[in-house]
């Protein structure tokens, strides 16, 4: 694995560990869930991958 698929899944890891307690409360609506990944996680995806 190259160094920057490494880094940006340990960048994925870190900001999913914080947002844990979020996306994993039963007070939250699964529409919440949904609108917190597609904000703050997937554009670490999206955006990060090296083409």
């Amino acid at each position: 694995m190259g160094p920057h698929i490494r880094s940006k899944r340990l960048t994925l890891n870190d900001r999913s560990r914080q947002l844990r307690h979020l996306l994993t409360s039963k007070y939250f609506h699964l529409n919440n869930k949904l609108l917190i990944y597609k904000m703050l996680l997937k554009p670490i995806w999206v955006y990060g991958i090296q083409l």
